[in-house]
C-alpha cells in the first residue's frame, strides 16, 4: 500500500515538474532580439478612450548594460487609443513583429485626464498590476503636455525613460523630489482611493525638465 502511495506522489511530482519546465521554457523561449523593449510608458485618457504612447527599444544585446550607459535607441510610436489599455496594447502588438516586453519598463508618465478619471485610473493600474514584468519600482510622472513631450523626446539623444532616471541634470537644482515608484501608486489607491503628487515634467525652451509637483 505505502508503495502504491510512493508511486503515485512520484507521479503527481513528475507531472507537475513537466508543467513547470513547459511554462519555464515558453516564457525565456523567445530570443532577445525578438522582442520590442518598452522603456517608458505614457498614458493618458480623454472622451472614453485611453491614450497610449510606447517609448520602445529593439535591444536584444547587453540590455542593461547600454540602457545604463544611455546608449540606447529609444522612439515613441504614434499615439494609440483604445476604450481599454489592453485594446491599445493590442493595437501596438498588432503593428509589431516582435514581442512587446515591459521588464525594462523605467518611467511612467501619466496625463491629467487619466488622473481625473478615477475609472479610467484604476483600470490602467489593474492592467500593470496584472502584468508579472512591470515592475513596482517603477518611476512615475505627470506631465500636462504629453503630445508635446513625445515630440520633444523624439529630438534628444538620450531615452526618455533613461533621461528621466538617471540624469540628475533634468532635474531643478532648488528643488531635490524623491522618485515616486508605481508600488506607491498601487498602495494608497487601493488603501485609500488617494493619489500621491506626483513629479512634474514640463518643456522649457525645447528641453525636457523635471519638476516638483504643487501639493494638492
Amino acid at each position: 500500500m505505502k508503495k502504491i502511495q510512493i508511486n503515485k506522489i512520484r507521479c503527481i511530482f513528475a507531472a507537475s515538474l513537466a508543467v513547470v519546465t513547459a511554462v519555464f521554457l515558453n516564457g525565456c523561449g523567445i530570443l532577445l532580439e525578438d522582442r520590442t523593449f518598452a522603456l517608458s510608458l505614457s498614458v493618458d485618457y480623454k472622451e472614453g478612450e485611453y491614450l497610449v504612447w510606447y517609448g520602445i527599444s529593439d535591444l536584444y544585446d547587453e540590455v542593461s548594460e547600454k540602457e545604463e550607459s544611455g546608449e540606447v535607441n529609444e522612439k515613441s510610436e504614434t499615439e494609440l487609443k483604445g476604450i481599454s489599455m489592453e485594446e491599445a496594447r493590442n493595437k501596438f502588438l498588432s503593428s509589431q513583429e516582435n514581442e512587446l516586453d515591459m521588464g525594462h519598463l523605467k518611467a511612467l508618465i501619466l496625463g491629467k485626464g487619466i488622473l481625473k478619471d478615477q475609472i479610467a485610473y484604476e483600470g490602467l493600474l489593474n492592467h500593470l498590476e496584472a502584468q508579472p514584468a512591470v515592475a513596482s519600482n517603477v518611476s512615475v510622472f505627470f506631465c500636462n503636455e504629453i503630445e508635446a513631450l513625445m515630440k520633444t523626446e523624439r529630438q534628444q539623444e538620450i531615452p526618455l525613460g533613461v533621461y528621466l532616471t538617471k540624469k540628475p541634470k533634468n532635474q531643478s537644482k532648488k528643488t531635490v523630489f524623491p522618485p515616486v515608484k508605481l508600488q506607491e501608486l498601487y498602495r494608497l489607491w487601493y488603501n485609500q482611493k488617494k493619489q500621491p503628487s506626483l513629479p512634474e515634467i514640463k518643456i522649457l525652451q525645447e528641453k525636457i525638465v523635471v519638476q516638483n509637483k504643487p501639493e494638492k
